[in-house]
């Protein structure tokens, strides 16, 4: 029998952090998931002692302690987030690279604020997902907050209690200065706990996906202008047996990257011909792809075609792949 999938939960310190990424592992235990849920030595003995917590999941699910020497005292002093940040990046940081190596990990679900556990998962082509616990209209807004500078709607000016934002999509009409956190009505963004919202939120695309603690009926206007467009991205599959040269799939990357045009690209470690990708990848591709794409060395391929994110296929014409875009309704590049 094959071992469970495993996947490692790592919320921000915080209860209330900790309470709903709780939840999200029990949903994944009862999905037949391997669950290793990390927390501070404070939040483990405070949830052994108040909660039933290791009843309420079984012999598949470990509470994990970090190191000491993480604690959230003091978070609300003017310099306790940076430095609860530094123990996070000098103490959880090392000891979640450590813990991964000796484990059989299928994935890592992040708190969205914790950037420094997905600089790990990177390193050891780890896929991650973040999770974030807030609203999605808190998240949007903070993930607008380039645009809003760059507007000058930030810093706030006079009357900023009353000001109307206008920078942060679907919210444009109510969002008033008065809605934002009080790091964000200060006068001075070099403010760290500014910084460290903005910085850590801008990273949101580096990771396979994003969770949000909400539902459609709630935020829905919100949740459409965080997802990807529908019809937003070329998918790019030359099949299981057809192979390049190392010129003409320089030749269709570079045209993928050119495009600006996001995509999808299923790589077969076996796809260019007498290669298994022992080649230099050009710069200029090696950024364009950051971007905008994707690579995958494979995709259940009629999922992926079935997506209202797919707009497109560029496609080496097989029998199977034009039957399958057909049926997705999905025009091709052949």
């Amino acid at each position: 029998m094959d071992p469970l999938p495993h996947v490692i939960i790592f919320p921000f310190p915080a209860q209330g952090h900790v309470n709903s990424m709780l939840k999200l592992a029990h949903l994944l235990f009862l999905s037949n998931f391997d669950v290793t849920f990390l927390v501070t030595v404070d939040t483990h003995d405070r949830l052994l002692k108040h909660t039933d917590v290791l009843s309420r999941f079984g012999s598949g699910f470990l509470l994990q302690e970090l190191p000491h020497g993480i604690s959230m005292d003091g978070v609300n002093t003017r310099y306790g987030i940076s430095m609860l940040y530094h123990s996070l990046n000098t103490i959880a940081k090392p000891f979640l690279r450590e813990f991964i190596a000796k484990s059989s990990v299928t994935c890592l679900i992040v708190d969205r604020i914790l950037s420094m556990a997905a600089d790990v998962a990177e390193e050891i082509n780890l896929p991650f997902i973040y999770f974030r616990t807030v609203s999605a209209s808190s998240f949007w807004s903070y993930f607008c907050i380039p645009q809003l500078i760059q507007a000058e709607e930030l810093p706030l000016k006079e009357n900023p209690k009353d000001l109307t934002l206008t920078k942060v999509k679907g919210m444009k009409d109510f969002l008033r200065g008065r809605d934002l956190p009080s790091f964000c009505q200060a006068s001075d963004l070099t403010n760290s706990d500014f910084r460290i919202v903005m910085t850590e939120t801008q990273q949101t695309p580096r990771a396979r996906g994003l969770i949000l603690n909400t539902f459609e009926d709630l935020e829905g206007p919100i949740l459409s202008q965080i997802r990807m467009p529908p019809k937003s991205v070329l998918y790019v599959s030359f099949g299981s047996v057809a192979e390049l040269t190392k010129e003409e799939l320089l030749e269709f990357w570079y045209g993928l990257v050119n495009s600006e045009q996001k995509f999808l690209w299923v790589m077969r470690p076996d796809l260019i011909i007498g290669q298994e990708r022992k080649y230099e990848i050009h710069v200029e591709l090696e950024q364009g792809t950051k971007a905008r794409g994707y690579m995958a060395d494979w995709v259940p391929q009629e999922k992926v075609l079935a997506h209202k994110a797919i707009g497109g296929f560029l496609t080496h014409s097989g029998w199977n792949s034009t039957l399958e875009s057909i049926v997705g309704g999905v025009p091709m590049i052949c």
